[in-house]
């Protein structure tokens, strides 16, 4: 709904509400007249304002010329006050120089930092610049909204005075424009709908306001007081008769909207009013897709109750559970695999399929085996275990796949995952630091060998020496991270104890 027609329609509605016989000619022109009274004062109000800022924004702008004049200005005179105290200090040196009978005098020393002066200048220059720039985009904006808001109430006078010559019509179609100059249509009760107003929707209704009309979206009153969730609204409408079942341009009933917003009390009632549950918009999506698509688990439990189908599949292929799975509703995809355990089955397809796809959205920051983990599935778990992949890496959350998982089997393959993986880890970094170190060891006992044939005799015993440590060293280094990957093996069961 368009916020800057809600001042000139609360006029209306006060209107309406203060006095409910709309059709009496009195009442009526007493509504006109106090609209156009508002809108006059309104427009003398822009204009007052706008000519304001029109004068700020000149005051600015000479503000901002006089300034760059004064930084100019003074600039230019300290440049010239560097030329002089310049001037004077080589007059003096070559002065000295020439009693002194000193000849060849280097003057460059005594160059005055012009650069730094500039870059002074030049910075002031800039902060003046922005500040200038920014104060003048604060007047363009204020007067951008301003002009909006002339053209509104030119837009609300016009349909004013429409309505007038249709007799004051309690179902005439207001056509006015919004930001973006799209035409919107709405009658009195819509208005009174969206906005939440239940006094004035009695008063509406019982003047034989039409519940049904449409506007430029196809929208009963019925569809936006159940999309912004006015359960009284919704309440009145249907016991005066509104269809829940009128669908809008998209195909969607006020279910729909209900459901995607997550409004459960209106759905209880408008279930209760016979409303299909299982009707599909122009997408193919049921309420139940909608609900599930936006992890709505209560309102999805109360559908499936009332006898929601769980296998209508709408224009993509995919039925109420793909919904959730694709939009990270975790908790629906387990719900909904508890009341159809076939589904299982649908879950583990849809997780192999994001695990061939590695850019697949439902990856960003998680590994493949995390979203096994999830939605507990063991075979694509043990599949990619087989294939290497790393038990101990964690999401976004800092979680591990095991600290995911909720099956008991999963947690048991994980945990040993994670040992196996541990173990590896410090083998592979033993051997690397041992190997190494072995290296160095090979070297010296070439060396020794070497120095031995050619007769270095004195040095034998420091290469021998040499030698013997590095061997001892490559050993040790092995031997201390191998019985390592047993204390984390210890310390992975005792983790694995405490969560089982």
């Amino acid at each position: 709904m368009i916020d800057f027609m809600k001042n000139e329609f609360e006029i209306i509605l006060q209107g309406i509400e203060e006095n409910p016989s709309i059709y009496s000619n009195n009442t009526t022109t007493r509504i006109a007249n106090e609209l156009q009274e508002y809108n006059s004062r309104r427009s003398s109000e822009i204009n007052e304002s706008s000519e304001s800022i029109h004068h700020k924004m000149q005051l600015l702008d000479e503000n901002y010329n006089r300034e760059t004049q004064l930084l100019s200005e003074n600039y230019g005179r300290k440049i010239q006050s560097l030329n002089y105290q310049y001037n004077s200090k080589l007059l003096q040196e070559l002065h000295n120089n020439a009693n002194s009978s000193k000849s060849n005098y280097d003057s460059r020393h005594a160059i005055p930092d012009y650069d730094w002066e500039y870059e002074r200048y030049n910075n002031s220059l800039k902060d003046s610049e922005a500040k200038f720039n920014m104060e003048f985009k604060k007047y363009e904006n204020e007067l951008r909204e301003l002009e909006q808001e002339r053209c509104s109430i030119k837009h609300i006078m016009h349909e004013c005075n429409q309505w007038k010559k249709h007799g004051f019509d309690i179902n005439y179609i207001f056509k006015v424009q919004d930001d973006s100059n799209h035409t919107k249509e709405y009658t009195l009760l819509h208005f009174a709908a969206n906005f939440g107003d239940i006094n004035v929707t009695k008063l509406l209704l019982e003047g034989g306001a039409g519940v049904d009309i449409k506007d430029q979206n196809g929208n009963t009153s019925l569809h936006l007081s159940a999309s912004n969730g006015y359960i009284d609204i919704v309440e009145l409408l249907v016991k005066e008769g509104s269809d829940p079942n009128v669908v809008n341009k998209d195909g969607n009933t006020s279910l729909h909207l209900a459901a995607a917003n997550g409004h459960i009390d209106i759905i209880e009632l408008l279930v209760k009013e016979g409303s299909d549950l299982n009707v599909v918009n122009k997408d193919g999506n049921t309420s139940l897709h909608l609900a599930a698509a936006n992890g709505h688990i209560d309102i999805i439990e109360l559908l499936v109750k009332k006898g929601s189908d769980l296998n209508v599949v709408n224009k993509d292929g995919n039925t109420s559970l793909h919904s959730a799975f694709y939009n990270n509703c975790t908790k629906v995809v387990k719900y909904l695999i508890g009341k159809e355990p076939s589904m299982k089955e649908v879950v583990e397809h849809l997780v192999r399929c994001v695990v061939e796809d590695r850019a697949h959205t439902l990856l960003k920051g998680r590994t493949p085996l995390h979203l096994a983990a999830i939605y507990d599935c063991t075979e694509v778990a043990e599949s990619l275990l087989k294939k290497w992949e790393n038990p101990l890496l964690k999401d976004t959350n800092g979680k591990t796949p095991r600290e995911l998982a909720t099956d008991e089997s999963l947690i048991q393959l994980f945990g040993e995952a994670e040992i196996k993986q541990q173990e590896y880890n410090a083998t592979k970094w033993g051997l690397v630091s041992g190997g190494s170190t072995a290296v160095l060891g090979i070297a010296a006992t070439t060396i020794f060998a070497t120095v031995f044939t050619i007769g270095f005799l004195p040095i034998v015993g420091a290469v021998a020496a040499a030698t013997t440590l590095a061997l001892a060293v490559g050993g040790t280094t092995y031997m201390i991270l191998k019985p390592s990957a047993k204390i984390e093996r210890i310390e992975c069961e005792e983790t694995y104890i405490c969560r089982t």
